[in-house]
């Protein structure tokens, strides 16, 4: 192991002394900086759009997908009012990595509230919430951008994870 890590070294030494050190030439221009991160992240989002898609197929759901990426499937439909921005909502639900480990639950007994469009939590609820009504049971993957994003949660969400949600809206 020494012998590599000295190998690489060196190489790196070698290399580095070969190299014609003028700014201008080594480094690289602020629009191909852009257009390199924008590739990551494309690169990225595919990655992450190919684990959903492959997750939906493994489970033999027949989601909805929106144009920003979330996807839901009604699992039962509620009789009760549409719900708008604005609204406080009443909610039970339960957090899912997609290898399909719990990561947070509410029970009816014990539920969330929040207002729709205003109170801190993840976007992708935010945005799907007024599509449903009170009584609805919804299962719901979020792209990790509408989730906890680049950082996760701190806590038992990783960074860059998209979620499964099973969502029941008890109260409008």
């Amino acid at each position: 192991m020494k012998i590599v890590s000295i190998v690489f070294v060196l190489t790196v030494m070698l290399y580095g002394c070969s190299c014609n050190n003028t700014a201008e030439e080594s480094l690289p221009s602020q629009s191909e900086i852009e257009a390199e991160l924008l590739q990551m992240n494309l690169q990225k989002q595919k990655e992450e759009n190919d684990s959903i898609v492959h997750y939906i197929q493994k489970k033999g759901w027949d989601m909805i997908t929106l144009k920003n990426g979330i996807r839901y499937q009604m699992i039962e439909a509620g009789k009760g009012d549409s719900i708008h921005n604005g609204d406080v909502v009443t909610v039970a639900f339960k957090v899912y990595l997609l290898n399909d480990k719990l990561c947070y639950e509410s029970t009816p007994a014990d539920p969330v509230t929040f207002k729709v469009g205003e109170d801190h939590i993840e976007s992708g609820l935010h945005e799907l919430v007024p599509r449903l009504r009170k009584g609805d049971r919804v299962r719901v993957i979020l792209p990790s951008v509408l989730a906890f994003g680049f950082s996760g949660d701190k806590n038992k969400i990783p960074g860059d994870s998209p979620l499964y949600y099973e969502l029941f809206i008890l109260y409008k």
